[in-house]
């Protein structure tokens, strides 16, 4: 009996919410994010949205994001 009542709370819980299936990557996508991983030197996401999107570059401590903020000061300086 009590295997049967196991089986049922695994397979739906009331109000539980339904897994999403994770999308498809968008290959290009993926390729900026390793490049912009190699240049910077840290895990580096890119969100897409509706509208719009963002890029979250994490860090670890201060001085890691002081290092990553020289690299893209850096970097637009020498864009300008």
């Amino acid at each position: 009996m009590e295997e049967i009542v196991k089986n049922m709370l695994e397979k739906v819980e009331p109000g539980a919410k339904s897994e999403k299936k994770p999308r498809p990557r968008n290959p290009e996508i993926v390729e900026l994010e390793d490049q912009l991983r190699g240049v910077l030197g840290t895990k580096v996401q890119i969100k897409n949205k509706s509208r719009g999107g963002k890029i979250e570059i994490d860090y670890y401590d201060d001085l890691d994001l002081n290092r990553i903020i020289e690299l893209l000061i850096a970097e637009e300086k020498i864009m300008a």
